[in-house]
């Protein structure tokens, strides 16, 4: 049994070692799922669940950076009022500052 593989230009071509090591590493990952002896039946039940699992977890991960970037941009509201009223009590001081000492080093 061959598998084709599509390549960049659009064309396909057999390439056995591609069906070879897709096998070997489907094997790997979900032993039985590539003999004889399973129904298609089986095979189909299996990698059925196989998507599920990994749908879950892909919902999972969309939903973690979700909320990640709700709080970045909250931390970045939280840094900009910050920012806001340092300037104010340096003004309320009346401390002059150099502004080269504003900013970091590596700018």
């Amino acid at each position: 049994m061959h598998l084709l593989c599509v390549n960049l230009t659009g064309g396909k071509q057999p390439n056995p070692y591609f069906a070879t090591s897709a096998f070997a590493k489907l094997a790997e990952f979900e032993p039985g799922l590539i003999s004889v002896g399973n129904s298609l039946e089986d095979k189909i039940a299996r990698l059925e669940v196989m998507f599920s699992e990994q749908e879950y977890t892909i919902q999972s991960l969309n939903d973690m950076i979700a909320q990640q970037d709700q709080e970045i941009s909250q931390l970045n509201i939280n840094l900009d009022l910050i920012k806001v009223q340092l300037r104010e009590l340096r003004n309320e001081l009346s401390i002059e500052i150099d502004p080269a000492i504003d900013k970091p080093p590596h700018y």
